[in-house]
């Protein structure tokens, strides 16, 4: 899969233009955020040619290690439980060994 970045400025906002076959999830994966963040940003449905706007992308990726919970983790990284929740569109407070949580 080719990627193409329309624009990147001075701010780490990027524009980018859907391809054939692009779904959130692959996306997300490309320039590692939530899936959530996308859609948050670009409202509706995803067609080849659409340009996604991803605004500021600053996000840290971290793994879940042996006895963390998301209040260790938020307290660590100087943010909120609601606020991981939110960017990992969790359903649920706990974590598992393992998952990739994004900061």
């Amino acid at each position: 899969m080719e990627i193409k970045v329309l624009s990147l400025n001075q701010k780490n906002d990027v524009f980018y233009t859907v391809q054939y076959g692009d779904t959130f999830e692959s996306i997300s994966k490309i320039f590692s955020v939530p899936t959530e963040y996308i859609k948050q940003n670009n409202p509706g449905k995803l067609y080849k040619g659409k340009v996604l706007y991803l605004p500021e992308i600053n996000f840290s990726v971290y793994v879940v290690k042996p006895f963390d919970t998301l209040q260790k983790i938020a307290n660590d990284f100087g943010t909120t439980v609601e606020s991981l929740i939110k960017k990992n569109s969790l359903d649920t407070a706990y974590v598992f060994i393992g998952q990739k949580l994004y900061i």
